[in-house]
């Protein structure tokens, strides 16, 4: 028996002819109403593989079995994760403006009770979101005022803590809008540089050593085909070092369909996806080997 997790995928669509962002982040094609993904562990005899017990790729919000609205405009609107038992683990509930820029997003647990949410208020280039969230029943506050260039590109992000501190970053663009430069407030700064296909991303602290430094390397649909990233300077006494890389490749509608982690200290074992389509090229079924 081959330990694997089989994701399946269904969908509702609907007739609406406009194509939308979270829908098409998703890589989604044609228009959906809802999409709900439940993951089991795979089981195979033989040549076949069949669907054994409902198990998760991992506990959390970020695991794998969700079930999501959409709005006519391919918005999500409500976002539902699972636990592997197929007890809900919490709510997201999302609200847009008039020109489907989002305005607030709440989670909430089971039983309704509120945990955090994102307020966001625009006006002109500017744009504000403040976060609340519950910590041991106690109420915390995040502010960050955004602000951006003639060409709408983010151009500083400010952070005000509770406590009346706050960092402020620059980021600056190339002529082709390419990000180049990040600069915090604490001296940190972040720079890249782009050739061919590649993009290097390097840290640095306020002393101007380099902290770490990823290269990435991607095929002409701008999926990153490889990723290898080094630590170079130690940033306290016990910090670990860690150097790894990571190759992925894709199939016909750009779905990964194989990733492979090089660890500098443990080695790792390939993962490979295989996938069944709908019709209309969206998958239904994803097997994780």
């Amino acid at each position: 028996m081959i330990r694997a997790l089989l994701f399946i995928l269904s969908f509702n669509f609907s007739l609406c002819a406009h194509a939308q962002t979270d829908v098409k982040k998703m890589n989604l094609l044609s228009n959906v109403k809802s999409l709900k993904e439940t993951s089991f562990r795979a089981q195979k005899t033989g040549n076949e593989i069949h669907k054994g017990i409902r198990e998760r790729a991992f506990e959390g919000a970020n695991g794998s079995d969700v079930q999501i609205c959409f709005n006519k405009q391919q918005y999500k609107t409500i976002e539902t994760h699972f636990s592997s038992n197929g007890s809900v683990f919490d709510y997201l509930y999302f609200f847009y403006n008039d020109s489907m820029k989002i305005i607030k997003w709440y989670c909430y647990a089971p039983d309704s009770s509120f945990k955090w949410g994102y307020h966001y208020d625009y006006n002109n280039l500017n744009f504000e979101s403040s976060s609340i969230s519950l910590n041991n029943n106690k109420k915390t506050d995040l502010r960050k005022v955004y602000t951006y260039n003639s060409k709408g590109l983010l151009k500083t992000e400010t952070t005000y803590f509770e406590n009346g501190d706050s960092i402020i970053q620059f980021t600056e663009y190339d002529e082709l809008q390419r990000t180049i430069q990040k600069r915090s407030s604490t001296g940190q700064y972040e720079k890249f540089n782009y050739e061919h296909n590649k993009k290097v991303w390097t840290i640095f602290n306020r002393m101007n050593d380099t902290l770490c430094q990823t290269i990435y390397e991607y095929d002409q649909n701008g999926n990153v085909l490889k990723l290898c990233s080094r630590d170079i300077t130690l940033r306290s006494a016990n910090h670990i070092k860690k150097d790894f890389c990571v190759i992925n490749t894709y199939d016909k509608y750009e779905n990964e369909t194989s990733e492979q982690w090089i660890d500098s200290k443990i080695p790792q074992p390939k993962e490979t996806f295989e996938y069944m389509y709908d019709e209309k090229g969206n998958w239904i079924q994803k097997i994780h080997l």
